[in-house]
């Protein structure tokens, strides 16, 4: 889930001014074997390798405009979890000790042994996945909206790859995103978010989902962003169900 209901005003700015950057790079540091590979990787690591990272619900301490997430960002990351074979670490995107120790000014992990970190929620409440869009910009797509409209851009040229109306109902459709990076250390992210906590609901269903067709070795793209409809219950189901839709991949 990308908002909370309400903002004070001198936060409202301060994200507003984030997110109507463009921050253009010609090289993201994208993941050899794409979202199949690093998820394969999340699936089958030793016990230990992988770090998955909450979203804290409590908005401090975390870098400046990156707020406190609701509890049903917690559900999607739960699946992904539960797709791992061995036991992993688990920890908030809050945390200064071990596993990972996270800059709460930044939001930058400074993790040793460059493990393979796995995270859900957007940069509007997630300090990681903050860093990794707004502020060091390694990654192919990002997250930007306006007073009415929320968007998922390519990074290389400000392409337009999926937009949606704030009013949209959360429980109707949503439009999230799946990538895997690296940053300069070598540590591994593989993100998933939707537009509102249903899109990053949805995002592990798909993914899970992929893994019980055996599909996870053709998924070799660096990101994909796809439309997630319901199919009437109000429920965020798997594909077997709901209806998903590639809108694009790289």
């Amino acid at each position: 889930m990308l908002h909370r209901l309400w903002i004070a005003p001198t936060a409202l700015l301060l994200v507003m001014v984030m997110l109507t950057q463009s921050y253009a790079i010609t090289a993201p540091a994208t993941v050899t074997g794409g979202i199949g590979g690093c998820t394969s990787s999340m699936v089958n690591a030793d016990a230990n390798a992988v770090i998955f990272i909450f979203p804290d619900t409590a908005s401090s301490p975390k870098p400046s405009g990156v707020m406190g997430a609701a509890f049903s960002d917690w559900t999607a990351i739960g699946i992904l979890i539960g797709m791992a074979l061995n036991t992993q670490y688990e920890t908030f995107d809050t945390n200064t000790g071990t596993p990972v120790f996270i800059n709460t000014g930044t939001g930058q992990p400074d993790p040793s042994g460059q493990p393979k970190m796995v995270t859900t929620g957007g940069p509007l409440v997630h300090s990681v996945v903050y860093w990794l869009e707004q502020t060091d910009a390694l990654t192919p797509v990002y997250y930007t909206e306006d007073t009415t409209t929320q968007y998922f851009k390519l990074r290389a040229d400000d392409t337009i790859l999926a937009n949606q109306l704030k009013s949209t109902s959360v429980t109707s459709e949503d439009r999230f995103v799946i990538y895997c990076v690296h940053d300069l250390a070598g540590n591994s992210y593989c993100v998933f978010y939707g537009f509102r906590w249903s899109g990053t609901l949805a995002a592990a269903h798909w993914i899970l989902y992929q893994k019980q067709l055996g599909n996870l070795p053709s998924l070799t793209n660096s990101y994909s962003v796809i439309k997630w409809v319901d199919d009437g219950d109000g429920v965020v189901e798997s594909p077997a169900a709901d209806l998903y839709q590639v809108l694009a991949s790289g």
